[in-house]
């Protein structure tokens, strides 16, 4: 992301990298017998940070946002 905004920011263009850890969706289910639903990130949160990038204005830049679960196994089961 460092490099497309370098190279592409003047043309308008900027990116960001979101890294959620597990997120409460069916993509998780496999995961749902260890880590219940309800300790996983919630999809409502993840949007949250999408439109707070989208109101950013051309001079700000964010090339990444790692998002983990709240407790001391933020990305482990």
């Amino acid at each position: 992301m460092e490099t497309l905004n370098a190279e592409e920011s003047g043309n308008g263009v900027l990116a960001t990298a979101i890294a959620p850890a597990y997120v409460a969706t069916d993509m998780s289910a496999w995961i749902s017998d260890t880590i219940p639903a309800s300790s996983m990130i919630q999809v409502d949160d993840v949007v949250a940070v999408v439109r707070m990038l989208l109101e950013l204005g051309s001079t700000t830049s964010i090339t990444r946002i790692i998002m983990t679960r709240s407790g001391t196994d933020s990305y482990r089961a």
